[in-house]
């Protein structure tokens, strides 16, 4: 099964903390969006509890000085790969009838590449 995320990949935050020390979430409203993406396009109705093999493809988008140049090459800026992988793993969570717990990815792969159409894809397999 595969989930397309239109749009800029979005990289994982730090925490953040008040005054006081508590910690919060200043991307749950980007998260909430991308675990409703998520969920529209799943076919499924009960969430994956069995060993899953995860491909994640973050097509990152070309400057405007590059235009076509850097098509299909590897993105080695910012941001980080780890970071990209996070989000997903979280809303693929979130999303609730996806994946029951990420404890259940047994195999992941991510890559990260210059494209002229940003996005971000999900291939889900059982191991």
């Amino acid at each position: 099964m595969k989930i397309i995320i239109p749009g800029n990949p979005i990289a994982k935050s730090r925490p953040r903390f008040t005054r006081q020390g508590h910690v919060y979430n200043n991307q749950r409203k980007i998260m909430n969006d991308i675990a409703f993406l998520m969920r529209s396009q799943w076919k499924f109705k009960e969430p994956y509890s069995i060993p899953l093999t995860l491909r994640i493809t973050f097509f990152m988008p070309v400057p405007a000085r590059f235009k076509d140049k850097l098509h299909g090459l590897p993105h080695i800026s910012r941001p980080d790969i780890d970071n990209l992988e996070k989000i997903c793993l979280d809303c693929l969570v979130k999303a609730g009838n996806i994946i029951k717990d990420d404890r259940f990815i047994s195999e992941l792969h991510a890559i990260k590449l210059y494209d002229s159409h940003p996005r971000t894809e999900i291939e889900i397999t059982p191991f």
